[in-house]
């Protein structure tokens, strides 16, 4: 998105932007009576080769586990991934509703879908997780359609909402 720090990540100095293995599994085991796990990679999480290995490891330590998400990679097959493996709360970020597609690239249509995608997994599989919440990074631009996201967001059984603020990196 526009306003990502990952716009100026310099991969040839920092080619590795996940925790590395060997480190996770030095701290997997010391959360072991988290009541929360916020399961977050710098960047999008779906992307991370590691990241359902990460998701595994954590839920065996019965932790509450959320990530945020662009909601991009929501399609079927990681959310039939996610809710095997027992996410237990998916943040997407959804920053306004006509001017999404300027600010993420994309229509927010697709997200709804995606979103959709989920709900309709949760419920083959009979299960209300994971729970899925909206972070919306309020800007000059789309502060105005903050209503308009809270109507889809009750559309789709959302029920937790966040509104940062734009900060400058």
């Amino acid at each position: 998105c526009e306003f990502c720090a990952r716009i100026f990540w310099d991969e040839d100095e920092n080619p590795e932007d996940d925790i590395p293995v060997e480190l996770f599994e030095k701290i997997v085991p010391m959360l072991e009576n988290s009541p929360k796990v916020i399961l977050q990679i710098f960047g999008e999480p779906l992307l991370s080769k590691t990241f359902f290995k990460m998701l595994e490891r954590v839920k065996r330590y019965n932790c509450h586990v959320v990530f945020n998400t662009n909601g991009v990679l929501l399609k079927r097959k990681n959310c039939e991934k996610l809710v095997q493996m027992g996410a237990d709360e998916i943040v997407v970020s959804i920053d306004g509703t006509d001017t999404f597609k300027e600010i993420r690239g994309i229509p927010v249509s697709k997200l709804v879908q995606n979103i959709t995608t989920l709900n309709e997994v949760k419920e083959e599989y009979g299960v209300t997780k994971p729970e899925v919440g909206i972070a919306m990074v309020g800007m000059r631009k789309n502060v105005h359609e903050t209503a308009e996201l809270v109507e889809i967001a009750a559309s789709l059984g959302v029920e937790t909402m966040y509104m940062a603020h734009m900060a400058a990196h």
